[in-house]
């Protein structure tokens, strides 16, 4: 899964406050951006709601945020009660520890599926002190050191459907709540997402505080690329197994490419996964492209060596070859795949940089980087 999400980036303006309906309710959403995330609040509680975690998902998941102390009406009880603050917290996505060392939170985090994939110095500080527990892995859970940590959260991630592991845990009583912000399509939609952890630790307005600098910097760049006359070409994605996998034209990583200045060359591709082509289908469209987004190599020479063709790019050819995965922790985790969802300005202006700035240094960049020769 993890190289199928090449570099690509998007963004979808939505009006403040906007009004949804919900199980033929009208309600006032407070998220600007994500989709999957409803936060209604209410005089000593909130009403959290979250869709669109799995494929083909119907049905919603709905939780009532509230302090332990806080007696709830009868027509509240049938929705799952998570009591807040959250202080012994089991997350299962990298994605999701960026959010709490943003909070200071962090040390409420006591276990985590596969613990190489943390990248960040300050957790892998804790772990290696043994403050947090591998739990196994996310298909295939170790229940057994799950219910001995006894944890007050678990916040599961799922693909397709919500795995058996949960449901036992469920029945154990131990809460779970879903967190869905890689299926946003919107770079400050998933950034959105460290509201719900704002909730869950009492640290709402805080987290409302650090989304609206992010989308503030976010905007900024927006603007500043649309004051370039340039417009470059530019192609995404990688070879896998003799296919080629690319941002759709509706994903975030597609709208990215255009808020930095570029024309990517599959925007007409409706839908917002990727979409999977021949070499020779993008060859054909991508031969002249200015710039090359996404590649999963590190070197033109390790480039070479999976795939000799690479050569008749005129991006490879000049050097124009961008990729995500140079940047590493002390595990060899991906920091991009762990920090990047909650700061879309960075990789934005990283992207602006490498589209209209001739004379970018490479110790500049935050998550994309040329490849080495």
């Amino acid at each position: 899964m993890r190289f199928l999400m090449q570099i690509s980036f998007l963004l979808m303006f939505t009006c403040c406050n906007r009004k949804l309906e919900l199980n033929n309710l009208q309600i006032t959403n407070e998220c600007k951006y994500a989709k999957g995330l409803i936060i209604q609040p209410y005089d000593n509680y909130y009403k959290v709601t979250l869709n669109q975690i799995f494929d083909n998902q119907k049905e919603t998941y709905t939780y009532i945020l509230c302090k332990k102390n806080v007696v709830l009406a009868d027509s509240l009880k049938k929705y799952q009660c998570i009591h807040i603050p959250v202080n012994r917290f089991i997350a299962t996505s990298s994605t999701h520890i960026p959010p709490l060392e943003l909070l200071n939170v962090e040390k409420s985090l006591i276990g985590f599926p596969h613990l190489d994939y943390i990248s960040s110095p300050k957790t892998r500080m804790r772990i290696n002190q043994n403050q947090v527990k591998d739990i196994g892995q996310n298909q295939a859970l170790n229940i057994e050191q799950i219910l001995l940590l006894k944890p007050d959260l678990i916040m599961g991630f799922g693909v397709n459907e919500a795995s058996k592991d949960y449901d036992f845990l469920s029945e154990k009583q131990i809460p779970i709540i879903y967190n869905g912000e890689w299926r946003e399509t919107h770079p400050l939609g998933k950034a959105e997402w460290l509201k719900l952890f704002g909730l869950l630790f009492d640290k709402y307005e805080l987290s409302k505080k650090f989304f609206s600098n992010i989308e503030k910097n976010y905007q900024a760049l927006k603007i500043q690329a649309q004051t370039f006359s340039y417009s470059p070409t530019v192609m995404s994605g990688s070879l896998y197994e003799n296919i080629w996998y690319a941002p759709k034209g509706d994903s975030w990583g597609a709208q990215m490419i255009k808020d930095a200045g570029g024309q990517y060359l599959w925007a007409n591709e409706k839908g917002q996964g990727s979409v999977s082509l021949s070499f020779e289908d993008v060859l054909l469209q991508a031969k002249n492209a200015d710039f090359w987004i996404g590649c999963a190599f590190e070197s033109y020479k390790d480039t070479q060596l999976d795939q000799s063709n690479y050569k008749h790019f005129k991006s490879f050819k000049n050097k124009k070859v961008y990729s995500y995965t140079m940047k590493k922790g002390e595990t060899a985790a991906v920091i991009y795949f762990e920090n990047a969802v909650y700061e879309p300005h960075l990789v934005l202006k990283d992207l602006i940089n490498i589209f209209h700035n001739k004379n970018i240094d490479d110790k500049s960049f935050h998550y994309l980087t040329p490849l080495n020769d």
